[in-house]
């Protein structure tokens, strides 16, 4: 099947027509590059003038840098706009693949990016921390973990879907909080050898948490043994 460009030829040989140089050239991949957006599967301009085409952009890029980095910007921005979701995982799929490709490149230039603004990278940090407390929460007690000797396969989605689970109530008093004030208390103490993972944990508030300290449980309790969240493996 040919597009609405192309012809037959006398001898019965598919011809396409080029939209720019209007000439006929066999309707083939050795004249005309793959295009999926077309019926048969070619593009509208034949290879010579695809070829001149690219290379007047070039030339153009070349002699106007800030020219296109303005239209691109404000071409993301728009798509952005329409399609946010979709722009962040291409986003993070494009710079996990060029980190995967130039791992040893990316690491000196965030090294260098840390040394040269210290006092930037603080308060994004400092940021970061207050939005995603839950995160900080699996930092500390992985490295309590770590220092302890026990297991840690916490995750900060595991947290999440604890405190869910309990309807956002303490275990021992049955009152109700937020989930920034509520906390999660280790039925076995880390200072007891007890693990940092999913069965050890119960919603507690920090009162309780404190009158708890390193002892048994205040009441007797049942920890959530499944998830839908799936733990974060880190070695000790």
């Amino acid at each position: 099947m040919v597009d609405d460009y192309s012809t037959l030829s006398c001898s019965g040989i598919p011809l396409k027509q080029c939209i720019r140089c209007r000439k006929s050239f066999p309707a083939s991949l050795d004249y005309f590059f793959f295009s999926p957006l077309h019926i048969d599967g070619l593009q509208r301009q034949c290879q010579p003038c695809q070829r001149a085409k690219r290379l007047r952009n070039k030339r153009y890029r070349e002699g106007h840098p800030e020219a296109c980095r303005a239209a691109v910007h404000e071409a993301n921005k728009k798509r952005f706009l329409l399609e946010p979701e979709v722009v962040r995982a291409v986003g993070r799929t494009k710079a996990k693949r060029y980190y995967r490709k130039h791992t040893e490149v990316c690491r000196i230039r965030s090294s260098v990016y840390r040394a040269a603004n210290p006092e930037r990278i603080k308060a994004t940090q400092a940021v970061w921390s207050k939005e995603h407390p839950e995160h900080n929460q699996v930092r500390a007690a992985r490295r309590r973990a770590r220092l302890a000797g026990s297991i840690s396969d916490m995750s900060a989605a595991q947290r999440k879907e604890i405190k869910a689970h309990y309807h956002y109530r303490c275990v021992y008093c049955r009152k109700k909080f937020t989930s920034k004030n509520l906390h999660l208390d280790h039925i076995t103490p880390v200072i007891k050898q007890g693990p940092d993972t999913l069965w050890n944990y119960v919603p507690a508030c920090k009162s309780c948490n404190s009158k708890k300290k390193d002892g048994p449980p205040l009441t007797p309790v049942q920890p959530l043994l499944l998830t839908i969240a799936l733990p974060k493996r880190r070695k000790l």
